[in-house]
């Protein structure tokens, strides 16, 4: 019976072991998706902040030029309606 006893406490000792093994696997899986994601996501964002501040410049250029037209000039009148 003792020998019944040892064997059932070291059967749930070895499944306690696996289950933190397991656990501890998964949260590194985890991590390592987050990581991905977050990795993955940086240049495309990125790339919008780049176009959106390039757009931007563009804007603020044409209407920095438009102080420098007379307020006949048709050119004015092409980039305000913009």
């Amino acid at each position: 019976m003792f020998r019944f006893g040892a064997a059932s406490q070291a059967l749930s000792e070895a499944t306690s072991r696996l289950a933190v093994a397991e656990a501890v696997e998964s949260e590194r899986a985890r991590l390592a998706r987050e990581m991905h994601d977050s990795v993955a996501k940086t240049p495309a964002r990125l790339a919008l902040a780049a176009e959106a501040l390039a757009a931007s410049a563009k804007r603020f250029w044409y209407l920095g030029h438009l102080g420098h037209l007379g307020p006949s000039d048709p050119r004015r009148s092409v980039h305000s309606a913009h």
